[in-house]
């Protein structure tokens, strides 16, 4: 987990939302061009996060729902 002074706009905002609607704790399984901006600090040329895993599954509805 990175801390939050280090993760950047808009994956901040969006990330601190799905904390808002999670009922319950969520592991998402993050891989691609976000870990790696995250980790080294590399520029990307694609605004997403591509997430491997959720869990709980019961949290997947509700977070892809916002994710769309």
């Amino acid at each position: 987990m990175f801390p939050p002074e280090t993760v950047p706009e808009p994956w901040l905002s969006f990330l601190n939302e799905l904390d808002n609607i999670a009922t319950v704790p969520v592991r998402l399984d993050c891989i691609g061009g976000f870990v790696v901006t995250m980790l080294y600090g590399l520029s990307r040329p694609t605004a997403d996060v591509d997430v491997l895993e959720i869990a709980p599954l019961s949290a997947a509805e509700a977070f892809g729902q916002l994710a769309m």
